[in-house]
């Protein structure tokens, strides 16, 4: 008859291959996203690895107050990225909604995991200025390289003020921006570089983690 503790470690054995097996499945599936957004006054959305090297146009939209919807495919270690700038000089921000996969409809507001880099600011003649994605992948090694990522801010637009009243089912709550390097301020025609993970690989990890415990309680039984 083989011996319990010897079981129980097979079992536990196989509980760990499982893990890693889901793992790596979900680190390698990809995961559909929904993006609600608008911006005052341009905004560029990219999708693509941390280190951007695959780093792919999404879409843009010149223009406040208009919601603009973006459904596709990214890989669970991506991020998006979305270069905004202001233009009018009246007010200024970057607002909507995020939806990974099955999950809940995220605002895009100071505190939902945002980050961003402060890029500069470029007045007339240069104020209609967008970066090819050569500059993005660019500003994006640099920010990696020199930890210049930080938490997004409040913008200063709002609903009916360079926000749209709403993002079709959802109701327009408020914008992210960022402040000049070293201050507390933003100032008018400001370019800025944000990301936002898509999800994290440690919550994928977990989640592997957990569906293989499932399964191991249940050959225990």
């Amino acid at each position: 008859m083989m011996d319990r503790s010897f079981m129980g470690m097979r079992l536990k054995v196989a509980g760990l291959l499982t893990a890693l097996t889901l793992s790596l499945s979900a680190l390698h599936a990809t995961v559909t996203v929904q993006v609600w957004m608008s911006a005052d006054d341009q905004f560029d959305l990219y999708v693509g690895d941390a280190t951007a090297s695959t780093l792919t146009y999404i879409g843009g939209h010149l223009g406040w107050g208009t919601a603009n919807f973006y459904s596709f495919t990214a890989n669970p270690t991506d991020y998006l990225y979305v270069v905004a700038r202001d233009i009018q000089a009246v007010v200024w921000g970057l607002g909507g909604y995020v939806k990974i996969g099955t999950g809940p409809n995220v605002a895009i507001l100071p505190g939902n995991n945002w980050d961003a880099v402060w890029i500069g600011n470029y007045p007339w003649p240069n104020n209609y200025y967008m970066p090819n994605l050569p500059t993005v992948q660019t500003w994006i090694a640099n920010a990696n390289a020199n930890n210049l990522w930080a938490p997004a801010v409040s913008g200063n637009a709002s609903p009916g003020n360079g926000l749209p009243w709403s993002y079709g089912p959802h109701p327009a709550l408020g914008c992210i921006w960022q402040n000049i390097p070293g201050t507390q301020f933003q100032q008018p025609y400001d370019m800025i570089l944000f990301r936002y993970a898509v999800p994290e690989p440690a919550s994928l990890l977990a989640l592997g983690a957990g569906l293989a415990g499932l399964a191991l309680r249940r050959r225990k039984r």
